[in-house]
């Protein structure tokens, strides 16, 4: 929970006296920014709140919802900024109501879920990139996979495709994978870049809303759904991924590319 103090004045100023409670413990093992919204119901707004000192991820979020604007999925930035003791704090719009998918009380069955998750990707997919200054291209994502493998810190799975593999020969699995694929990435697409289920949020109308903008921009249309499908298989098993796969559309999925991108996005860590 943060305290006034540490929201800064512009961001104070949108969320008032409102005592603030952190609604994304399920993504707090591995995300360091904090899912506030205010105690008292009926407000339709949450903060994206960063301690410090590192708060690029915040800044970022904030400079890509400017840039998209409330389309397809992206709330509307209200309010974002700094405050005397370094932390960084954005404030969005999203239903008062609205619930993660990560949580157990999320409202809707988990068929339904991943239907939607693959209907709202189509949708953030058709944003047009002609003027779009973000990158998120699948060069990145390998430079983060090999940084990860090198630093060794990708997380060890006991279960799955990549069980007892070490990290090293699945890169080298990877770069072949990557080079054999160039050719199906097709036009690049503006992806989300982090569609987990922690970053999704369901209101009861419906409507789908989405945090963990920062690495969004063009990229492979492919990756978002690798990270979709992981979260979905971490969370309910691997029997919801062709439900997420049918309600994108499957001819628009390059069936090869996607394999590759499921061993990316697990070295590269963004499935977490």
């Amino acid at each position: 929970m943060a305290s006034q103090h540490e929201l800064g004045p512009g961001v104070s100023l949108v969320v008032g006296d409102e005592t603030l409670v952190d609604v994304g413990e399920a993504d707090k093992v591995h995300d360091v920014i904090g899912h506030l919204k205010p105690h008292s119901p009926g407000r339709d707004i949450m903060v994206l709140h960063h301690p410090g000192p590192e708060t690029d991820s915040v800044v970022a979020q904030a400079d890509r919802l400017m840039w998209i604007d409330g389309r397809c999925g992206a709330p509307e930035l209200i309010a974002n900024g700094r405050s005397d003791g370094g932390a960084e704090s954005v404030v969005i719009r999203v239903p008062a109501m609205a619930i993660s998918a990560a949580s157990p009380q999320q409202p809707v069955d988990p068929e339904t879920l991943a239907r939607l998750l693959g209907e709202s990707l189509r949708l953030i997919h058709s944003i047009p990139v002609d003027d779009c200054v973000f990158e998120s291209a699948p060069e990145t994502w390998m430079s983060i996979a090999s940084s990860n493998v090198a630093a060794e810190s990708v997380e060890s799975q006991t279960d799955g495709p990549y069980a007892r593999e070490e990290p090293a020969h699945l890169l080298e699995i990877l770069a072949e994978l990557f080079d054999a694929t160039a050719s199906d990435r097709g036009q690049p697409v503006f992806i989300h870049g982090h569609a987990t289920l922690g970053h999704t949020w369901l209101a009861p109308d419906g409507s789908v809303s989405f945090t963990g903008w920062q690495r969004s921009g063009f990229g492979d249309r492919h990756h978002d759904l690798a990270v979709a499908a992981s979260s979905l298989t971490d969370a309910f098993g691997p029997a919801l991924v062709p439900l997420l796969l049918e309600s994108y559309g499957i001819d628009q999925i390059d069936l090869r590319s996607l394999d590759m991108h499921q061993l990316l996005v697990y070295l590269a860590g963004a499935a977490r």
